[in-house]
């Protein structure tokens, strides 16, 4: 048990409390986690060691399921070898409570191994009160019950297959499994090589003679005090590259028998030659010298010694097995090296020792250099003609007396930055001969050139001027003066040593320098100075003189040409005897809003030189142009006419005259500048009106003035704007079309008009008209107006209410008299109605006015009349005679349906029925007959329906059966018993093999006494409301494994138990029954659940749950959803089927 609880305790910590899982009696548990990560936990026989390999699989939810180590495939165990048995279980880790649960699947496969004692294994047994007597339990082996659980134990003393059975009491059923029993295991023995070189080598190592699956080949490098465990399970292995000596061993196991081992080989690993090294290479001088060399760190044996001149291109053996060599007296370079071998393995060389000869030493000389500049400088020395190796580099500032050491050994050296004249020389040694000194060189210091300083900067007038310039405080030799106009972006030399010069006459501002030089040294520049050149003043040139108009005026004033800075501008009204500064330094200036003649001049100055002035210019100022006034308006009479126009108190110049007919929008120029003109037989109103200019001032204008020219026309009356008296209207009227408020008017004859404005009022007659402007003129007559007399208008027809009539459920129509009627007037109707014969007027329903016409004139509309809406008669009721329903033998009533249904009406139905819910009218069997009403109205009888019972029997087809000819049957007689196709038999119906196949004897069915073909066998129950059952048969001699594969297998996709007879049961079908297959079935719900288990399934789980895993409530039947099932076939060589079925129970 402390074994078992090591376990659990491994499953706890791999799955944190995920579920639970029952261990006891397997080797190999496999389960799923949460995440559907597949986890394998694989148990030796005596449970001493335990692993666990994790894998990714597209397994559904957590679910039950058994299968093989092959790919999930399930053999019969006694169609293997006891030693090749799958010992591999599969069981769910179920997230219930998070409690740890010990339980046992129904049926159990254990191994065992002969003689040796079997671990307890339990079995639960919920519900059961014990066991009955096991059968075929191996011997040596006892089944005890207890707390609710078999316990099975003992030592097997016979090796073979078991399958084993323990009926239970208290419950239906009993426990199944098999034991086997296997043979011990034996460790058989190991052929190979013994003998390898390390590193790169291979030897194969055979296991024969062994009897049990091998589990893992060993090996260990001290003797099996620690192992190594190689992953194989081949007779075969290679033992490659090794290093060390190696043993080996093959570990086998037999079933359910402990590991044995076999013998064990050894293969011995001779260690690899190891060259060694030799003493320290090392250097002679020629031509006497003597040197001795020493090999150690080697492995093996030395065979030789050789040496070479060329880096062993080509090699010269030394007859030496010693691990010391001396040389004497060489006289050029050589290598030297020792060849060791060990073993089997081949022969290697020592690292190589060099032994140079050097030759004499000679100091050599130093390139001479030149002079540097103290500070910052740099100089390379150069060693040449020398032989050997510099050691070093020295220099001194007093010849050598005192030396100050260089760690430089190259044939460079680069001395910097020196402060004081150095002398440097080199140190030169060759391998082992002496020292030597080469040749020493000089390196001369000159002190930094110093630029000095330059007098101060000076200003000058252009032309005529000098100015003295003195260089002091510098360093060295004076190379050169320089100036330049741009800052020195170009430069202009002076050839002059001396540190004084002088500048003169210049025209254009310059800046001058000094350039010095001391030695080796750099040169080096001193202060720049400027000497400023302004140029002369130059006044410049200001635009001409102008004219401007008094008031608001402004001119803008521009210099050009001017040389220097403008300081100033002036102004003067009287030619500069006085002057006004105007502080303004720009080129331009305004002059705004002048009102009398003004001059205006600039002052310029440039740089140190003398002030002047521009040019100076006048704008001369003009008075404002005046309009003056134009005589008064005028009127005339078009035709011959003239008026004198007259233009007074104007200033400035007359331009022209103008003249417009539409307020001057448009204006007619008249070329006269005189101040009079006279306007001569005008046809149209005219204005006119004079243009005045006065200097550059703007032109204006006088006064206009309007001479109107008057014309009369005749009164004009268009003829649609005459009306005349209506119906309704005593006068007519008409309309002066070209009206003019200002004209007086006089209407022929006089009476009976009334005027307002254009609109004229008239009793009927005829009428002329004359239009007059008051003491000017009078209009020409117009046309005749002619005003027509007033027309008839009837009266207003009546209607006597006696007389009015409405519609009835049979009569469409209604009607009423006009009690006025006159044959005379012609007659309106508002709505149209259908008849009017005099006065007997015949209508729809609906409401009526009443018009009377004679000619133009209408009536007043009568009375409304008011005819009543026609009620409605329904429309006979119809039935689909073909679509009746018949009550049947399970169903008393019939139905059939009212195809014109309408809710709005009542139904009646003679004789009364039982129900109609909108139109499906539900009723016992007989004949009927419906009428409708509606409000008043009633509609004609139905044809007569008739409801008929249907007493013919049920017919059911069961699935296809097929036979092999060639069949044994269900018993040894070759009899198939076709009562188990049909549920619920009671034998109390009639047999009758419809086809005359000759293999039908009642209930029972004879494939060998029948021909090869398709046949039909019915099962009649009796009474008018019985039952038929057609079982389709077929007899065939294909009597192989037809329809005995997984692929043959199909399942029900979903279930709806709701007793229609489709999809009432989950159905598994599509294999042969000759197969013998045994079918075990496990449903589960979307948690993993189990809800139902079937060891022998018969297709008939319709959606209850069986207790078997859980329990869902008081009501068995489960609720809709998705579940997921896995099949096995007990007795057949596949693996397991699973896939999802989907239930509506709703």
């Amino acid at each position: 048990m402390k074994k078992i609880y090591l376990i659990r305790k491994l499953l706890l910590i791999i799955l944190f409390s995920y579920g639970t899982i029952d261990v006891f009696g397997l080797e190999t548990v496999n389960f799923h986690t949460r995440n559907n990560l597949k986890t394998s936990l694989v148990f030796t026989s005596n449970h001493s060691t335990c692993f666990s390999n994790l894998m990714n699989e597209n397994t559904p939810n957590p679910s039950l399921f058994y299968h093989s180590k092959n790919n999930m495939h399930t053999s019969k165990p006694e169609s293997l070898p006891s030693k090749k048995r799958s010992t591999e279980k599969h069981v769910v880790i179920s997230p219930i409570n998070k409690k740890k649960n010990i339980h046992r699947t129904a049926s159990t496969n254990i191994e065992a191994c002969i003689n040796n004692r079997l671990p307890n294994v339990t079995i639960p047994t919920t519900g059961a009160t014990g066991i009955g007597t096991p059968v075929n339990l191996p011997p040596g082996i006892t089944a005890n019950w207890g707390s609710n659980q078999i316990t099975i134990t003992g030592i097997p003393t016979a090796s073979g297959s078991y399958p084993f059975s323990i009926p239970l009491t208290g419950v239906t059923g009993a426990k199944t499994g098999t034991i086997t029993v296997s043979e011990n295991s034996i460790g058989g023995t190991i052929y190979g090589t013994s003998t390898v070189c390390t590193g790169i080598n291979g030897t194969n190592l055979s296991l024969s003679g062994h009897f049990g699956d091998i589990i893992r080949w060993e090996s260990s490098t001290d003797g099996f005090a620690n192992t190594t465990t190689i992953a194989s399970t081949s007779t075969q292995h290679n033992a490659n590259d090794l290093t060390v000596t190696t043993e080996y061993r093959v570990i086998i196991k037999n079933g359910g028998c402990n590991e044995v081992s076999s013998s064990i080989v050894k293969v011995t690993v001779d260690q690899a030659p190891i060259g060694g090294y030799i003493s320290s290479d090392t250097e002679v001088c020629p031509p006497q010298n003597t040197t001795t060399l020493t090999l150690s760190a080697y492995q093996g044996s030395i065979e030789k010694w050789q040496y070479s001149t060329n880096g062993f291109v080509s090699v010269t053996d030394i007859s030496n097995t010693s691990p010391t060599l001396i040389i004497t007296n060489l006289t050029s370079t050589t290598e030297y090296r020792a060849v060791v071998k060990s073993g089997t393995c081949g022969d290697t060389n020592s690292a190589t020792a060099k032994i140079t000869v050097s030759p004499f030493t000679i100091g050599g000389s130093i390139v001479p250099v030149n002079n540097v500049c103290r500070g910052t400088n740099s100089r390379t020395l150069i060693l040449y003609n020398y032989t050997g190796e510099v050691l070093r580099w020295e220099s001194s500032t007093n010849g050598f007396i005192n030396v100050n050491t260089i760690n430089v050994t190259t044939t460079t050296h680069t001395a910097s930055n020196l402060l004081e004249t150095t002398e440097y020389r080199a140190i030169v040694k060759s391998g082992a001969c002496s020292v030597q000194i080469s040749d020493s060189v000089k390196i001369t210091v000159n002190q930094p050139s110093t630029g000095g300083n330059l007098t101060q900067n000076a200003s000058v007038c252009a032309a005529s001027n000098s100015t003295n310039l003195t260089l002091s405080a510098f360093t060295g030799n004076i190379l050169r003066w320089e100036s330049s106009t741009n800052g020195f972006s170009t430069v202009t030399s002076i050839p002059s040593t001396s540190n004084s010069i002088t500048a003169t006459n210049l025209s254009v501002t310059t800046e001058y320098r000094v350039i010095v030089e001391s030695g080796a040294c750099s040169n080096t520049t001193s202060n720049t100075v400027k000497i400023i050149v302004s140029p002369i003043s130059v006044g410049g040139l200001l635009t001409k003189d102008t004219n401007v108009c008094t008031g608001t005026n402004s001119t803008e004033l521009n210099l050009t040409g001017h040389l220097g800075t403008i300081l100033r501008w002036e102004f003067s009204t009287d030619g500069f005897s006085n002057i006004t500064n105007i502080a303004n330094t720009t080129s331009k200036l305004m002059a705004d809003n002048l009102t009398l003649d003004t001059e205006y001049r600039v002052v310029v100055k440039s740089g140190i030189c003398n002030e002047t002035v521009s040019n100076s210019i006048k704008i001369t100022t003009d008075p404002l142009s005046i309009g003056g006034q134009l005589s008064n308006d005028a009127n005339v009479c078009t035709g011959t006419n003239s008026t004198a126009l007259n233009v007074t108190g104007f200033l400035g110049t007359i331009l022209r005259w103008e003249s417009s007919t539409d307020g001057f929008s448009t204006v007619v120029n008249i070329a006269n500048t005189t101040n009079k003109l006279t306007a001569i037989n005008l046809t149209e109103t005219t204005d006119y009106r004079v243009v005045i200019k006065s200097g550059t001032c703007n032109e204006t204008r006088s006064n206009s003035v309007k001479i109107k020219v008057i014309a009369i026309p005749t009164p004009i009356i268009t003829t649609n704007s005459i009306t005349h008296p209506t119906c309704d209207i005593a006068k007519g009227s008409f309309i002066i079309s070209n009206y003019n408020a200002s004209y007086t008017y006089t209407f022929t004859p006089a009476s009976g008009i009334t005027q307002s404005g254009a609109n004229i009022t008239a009793t009927p007659g005829i009428y002329t008209i004359t239009a007059t402007i008051t003491g000017i003129c009078t209009s020409d007559t117009s046309t005749e107006i002619s005003i027509n007399a007033q027309p008839e208008t009837p009266t207003a027809p009546t209607v006597v209410t006696d007389t009015i009539t409405h519609p009835t459920c049979n009569t469409a129509t209604g009607s009423f008299n006009i009690a006025n009627y006159n044959a005379a007037y012609t007659y309106t109707f508002t709505p149209t109605i259908i008849s009017n014969t005099n006065g007997l007027v015949v209508v729809n329903a609906g409401t009526y006015t009443i018009k009377a016409t004679l000619g133009a004139c209408t009536s007043d509309a009568s009375a409304e009349v008011i005819i009543n809406a026609q009620h409605e008669t329904p429309t006979t009721p119809s039935v689909d005679m073909d679509a009746i329903i018949a009550a049947t033998c399970t169903k008393a009533t019939g139905s059939f349906t009212i195809t014109n249904y309408n809710t709005n009406y009542s139904y009646a139905f003679t004789p009364n029925i039982i129900s109609n819910t909108n139109g499906l009218v539900v009723a016992d069997p007989g004949t009927y007959t419906i009428t409708v009403t509606k409000d008043v109205c009633t509609s004609e009888a139905s044809e007569m329906i008739t409801i008929n019972k249907d007493t013919s029997p049920e017919t059911t087809v069961t699935k296809k059966k097929s036979f092999c000819i060639n069949d044994l049957g269900e018993n040894e007689d070759g009899h198939f018993d076709l009562s188990n196709l049909i549920s619920n038999y009671d034998g109390s119906g009639t047999w009758e093999d419809t086809d005359n196949s000759g293999g039908l004897n009642k209930n029972l069915y004879t494939p060998k006494d029948v021909t090869l073909g398709d046949y039909i066998v019915t099962y009649t129950l009796p009474g008018d409301c019985g039952k038929v059952y057609q079982i389709p048969i077929n007899v065939n001699d294909d009597c192989g494994v037809l329809g005995c594969t997984a692929g043959n297998i199909y399942t029900s996709k979903v279930l709806t138990p709701n007793g229609d007879g489709h999809n009432d049961y989950f159905v598994i079908d599509g294999y042969s029954e000759d197969c013998g297959f045994r079918i075990r079935v496990k449903i589960f719900n979307r948690w993993g659940k189990r809800i139902y288990t079937s060891d022998n399934y018969k297709n008939n789980w319709n959606g209850h749950h069986d207790n078997s895993g859980m329990t869902i409530g008081s009501n068995s039947l489960l609720p809709s959803g998705t579940y997921y099932y896995i099949i096995d076939v007990i007795n057949g060589d596949m693996k397991a089927i699973t896939g999802y079925i989907y239930l509506g129970t709703n």
